[in-house]
């Protein structure tokens, strides 16, 4: 999707599914605008491509429609600095689409594009998404629609049902963020925990241990080494970038399969001896199949 000056990635439909790039991050203590913003605009524009580099299976196909919705960055001062916050637009599929369009959520950070440009932080909160959602309804002339929330996206949707209920048909929540909880504080810690269990394991096993010695800092000099220079594998005529936070988080995705996690130390070791192969491969296993919305970890 394509990522903006707000920070979550949400897909809408409008008698079709669509995608914008909004705010994320935990809520502010302002007082929530009860009424969609009446300067927001949406301005038609050409879908990128590529839609994210080294994924092809992420463009955009010809079904998509893609534009800008433009508003205040801060609700307050109206006359202030205006922010464009991307959309992609999905054509329905189904013969005879329903009215009530589909609101679809995910999340991505975009803090570090954002910390050096002279932007209001606390313009940029959950309460500020919802009212981005509730602008884009306006905005594209939509009086009713579904909204489907996914891990951190069932924040916003509750978000978005609290402050801006009118015009909600229903809800779907899958995998619940309470809107009491901040998920960014633990994605860190939760992170460094399992590398430690994966580096202790291994060093526990005569077998790991003696076939990668040392996997902690192996790992740890193959992330800032691509950081430092990405590595770029040819596989199948598809072309797969790796960097740094690439990397660190497909251990991380890799090992919430528990089958999938023997199998870490020699990518890791792989990946560190300049081959980026297996990283690759499991890198394009974790795209999301055409046709998912997207996973979430909820029963």
């Amino acid at each position: 999707m394509r990522v903006s000056v707000r920070m979550l990635a949400l897909g809408c439909a409008v008698t079709a599914p669509m995608g914008l790039v909004a705010a994320c991050g935990s809520r502010g203590g302002s007082a929530p605008d009860p009424n969609p913003s009446s300067a927001a605009t949406y301005t038609a524009a050409a879908c990128p491509s590529p839609n994210v580099a080294g994924v092809p299976q992420l463009d955009l196909g010809p079904g998509f429609s893609c534009g800008t919705l433009t508003e205040p960055e801060d609700r307050s001062r109206p006359d202030g600095r205006r922010i464009d916050l991307a959309v992609t637009r999905l054509a329905a599929t189904s013969p005879s689409p329903r009215p009530d369009p589909l609101d679809v959520q995910a999340t991505r950070s975009c803090r570090d594009r954002t910390a050096g440009g002279s932007y209001d932080p606390g313009a940029y909160d959950t309460t500020a998404n919802a009212a981005d959602v509730a602008d884009l309804r306006v905005a594209l002339g939509v009086d009713e629609w579904n909204v489907y929330g996914v891990s951190y996206g069932t924040d916003l949707a509750l978000t978005l049902l609290r402050d801006h209920p009118d015009s909600i048909r229903s809800v779907v929540l899958a995998s619940v963020v309470p809107t009491q909880s901040n998920i960014i504080e633990g994605f860190w810690p939760g992170a460094a925990e399992g590398y430690r269990a994966l580096f202790d394991a291994c060093a526990a096993q005569p077998a790991c241990a003696a076939a990668y010695p040392g996997l902690q800092d192996e790992f740890t000099g193959t992330v800032n080494r691509l950081a430092a220079s990405r590595l770029t594998v040819g596989l199948s005529g598809r072309r797969v970038v790796l960097d740094g936070y690439t990397f660190t988080n497909l251990v991380i995705q890799q090992s919430l399969a528990p089958g999938n996690c023997a199998g870490l130390p020699a990518l890791i070791h792989s990946t560190a001896t300049g081959d980026g192969v297996p990283a690759a491969t499991a890198l394009l296993g974790t795209v999301t199949p055409p046709g998912l919305i997207g996973y979430g970890g909820g029963r």
